[in-house]
């Protein structure tokens, strides 16, 4: 015999199917929640969950939240990840910049930086001055001694298909310096 609490209650039946395409709005309560997770992330694939469910609220305050937490944050897991994300929310290009140029920062959050200039230059203008200043700095960045530094910032000019950065990576290429992991081939 079962319980009472085992049985289906007609008025759960009646009751319509969420719509998928209809998300919640995230409550204050939830996205403290959240960062709280993400700023205890101490392993690279441990932040990217609550960060994603964060990203994906499209909260202007979470935004704000993972700029700080790119620049201030002391865990670079959570630098990490705080620019991973931003990389798709239309981020001002001063921001990866100031992250490309941070020669203290971890290979790997600048190589996220560059990674994000790709996607702000892949539809811009060379006629802005961000524009120029991020190929600058990206052009610069092809000295870095981090390989995937160098990749992304590659990678980036070639989006952007900066005709600034041609002779200096034709240098590197006449060096057997590659931007790419096949660095120093004879």
């Amino acid at each position: 015999m079962g319980h009472l609490r085992d049985t289906v209650q007609v008025s759960d039946l009646d009751q319509p199917e969420p719509d998928p395409r209809h998300t919640p709005r995230m409550t204050k309560l939830r996205m403290r929640e959240l960062f709280s997770q993400l700023d205890a992330a101490t392993e690279p694939g441990e932040g990217g969950a609550p960060s994603r469910e964060l990203a994906e609220s499209g909260r202007q305050d979470v935004f704000r939240e993972f700029l700080w937490r790119m620049h201030s944050h002391p865990i670079p897991e959570v630098r990490y990840w705080s620019c991973y994300w931003l990389i798709w929310e239309r981020t001002p290009c001063a921001e990866f910049i100031e992250v490309l140029q941070k020669l203290d920062e971890y290979p790997e959050i600048r190589a996220q930086a560059a990674e994000g200039l790709a996607n702000a230059l892949d539809c811009c203008s060379p006629r802005f001055a961000w524009y120029r200043r991020a190929e600058s700095a990206l052009i610069e960045a092809l000295d870095d001694p981090a390989v995937q530094v160098r990749w992304w910032s590659s990678f980036a000019l070639g989006v952007a298909r900066s005709k600034k950065a041609i002779p200096k990576l034709r240098e590197l290429a006449i060096r057997g310096h590659s931007p790419g992991p096949r660095s120093g081939l004879n």
